[in-house]
């Protein structure tokens, strides 16, 4: 007696469906149970927070000579990643002189100042400094 082939490929299709099945709805074994969750202590979470906080980047110009591109390359990468709070800073408040001739229209903030504005604003120790190649005109 010959068993037409449509037949054969139902019943190897049912007995892979039914092993199928099998597999998916057997129990495995229990999960373990989850340890209860643990407080956190005060100083704990304080401490947690404080090292989530907003880095601080200062970028610093000499305000007799620095570079242009140093600079404002620096520092507009850095204000556009949007990763730290940026500061540009001046050692002085004067205008900063950039080479090649350019000057910053408004003084940049004091860096004695501005330093005392960031451990005031965001706490001692908190402010990342980039250091710049300076340039010095020639005397003459």
């Amino acid at each position: 007696m010959r068993i037409p082939v449509g037949w054969v490929a139902a019943l190897g299709g049912g007995i892979a469906l039914l092993g199928t099945a099998i597999i998916v709805l057997a129990d495995g074994p229990a999960a373990p149970p989850r340890p209860p969750s643990a407080r956190l202590s005060a100083q704990e979470h304080s401490e947690t927070v404080a090292a989530l906080r907003r880095p601080v980047v200062a970028v610093v110009g000499d305000n007799d000579g620095t570079e242009t591109t140093d600079f404002i390359v620096r520092y507009g990468i850095l204000k556009r990643s949007d990763v730290a709070d940026v500061v540009a800073l001046g050692v002085t408040p004067e205008p900063i002189a950039m080479m090649p001739t350019i000057e910053s229209r408004q003084p940049a903030g004091s860096f004695d100042r501005a330093l005392s504005g960031i451990a005031e604003r965001y706490g001692a120790g908190t402010a990342a400094f980039v250091a710049l190649q300076l340039e010095y005109p020639a005397a003459r």
